[in-house]
């Protein structure tokens, strides 16, 4: 072969190399594919493990048919808060009491004649029959009677520093009494009889109408909480010594309820 063909045939074969088609190359995984790989991998299986640990702690309601399925348990409720009920310092409770207060004559301020006598009365250091009298005819004059009366001087005395203190009443004289209380169911009367010192008081209700509850809360003149069953009365009279006593009725008696109650149970407390 001369130069010349020679020098042909090197010189072609680059362009012949360049026409031929080689095999790629095999891809190598590196080592950060792989380690995406395995994680990816874990992950997916720790989203199904928690998919099965909740599966597994949901209650099924799944019951064979005709079977009742199981009663579920209500949520726990807290108990009801219940409130301390007020302290009592002192009280006098009673039964058949006949209850009125009234004017003598009209134009007068306020009643000048007070009667609350009970059958018996109740209280911390006894019992006995007992009540308050007013009786003062002549307003420009000292009353009568005035005080609290009672079949136990001691009991009587309790009245007014405890049930009435801060009114008037609380400075009020205890006088020992004879009363009697007698009340007909049959005719709805009801009378009351006193004898204090020199004088007799004798009151009678009649027109006595159908019962009621009270609880009526402390006033000025009446700083304790009352509670009781009471029936209005439609007549009420009374005789001092003998003598008839003219009786007009206010629109509200003293303790707060009409004028004139047959009082047959009830207490004061404060």
């Amino acid at each position: 072969m001369n130069r010349l063909a020679l020098t042909l045939v090197l010189v072609s074969l680059p362009f012949a190399a360049c026409g031929k088609k080689t095999p790629p190359e095999p891809q190598k995984v590196t080592e950060a594919a792989d380690t995406e790989k395995v994680a990816a991998v874990a992950d997916t299986e720790k989203v199904a493990a928690v998919a099965t640990d909740d599966a597994k702690s949901e209650p099924t309601t799944d019951v064979a048919p005709g079977v009742e399925p199981p009663p579920t348990e209500a949520p726990p409720t807290e108990a009801p808060k219940v409130e301390e009920p007020p302290v009592v310092v002192d009280w006098m409770s009673w039964d058949g009491g006949v209850d009125f207060a009234a004017m003598t004559a009209d134009g007068l301020a306020g009643p000048n004649v007070i009667f609350h006598i009970a059958r018996v009365v109740h209280t911390p250091i006894g019992s006995a029959p007992s009540g308050m009298i007013l009786y003062q005819p002549d307003p420009a004059q000292p009353p009568v009677v005035a005080g609290f009366v009672s079949g136990d001087e001691t009991v009587g005395a309790y009245f007014g520093p405890k049930i009435f203190a801060g009114t008037p009443f609380e400075k009020a004289p205890a006088m020992k009494a004879d009363i009697s209380v007698e009340y007909d169911a049959a005719t709805a009367v009801a009378t009351a009889t006193v004898k204090v010192g020199e004088h007799t008081f004798k009151a009678s209700m009649s027109e006595v109408g159908a019962m009621y509850r009270i609880d009526r809360v402390p006033g000025p003149m009446t700083p304790f909480q009352q509670q009781g069953v009471e029936a209005k009365a439609g007549k009420v009279t009374l005789e001092v010594d003998g003598a008839a006593v003219n009786l007009i009725m206010p629109p509200m008696g003293v303790s707060g309820g009409p004028p004139a109650v047959w009082a047959a149970t009830g207490i004061y407390s404060r």
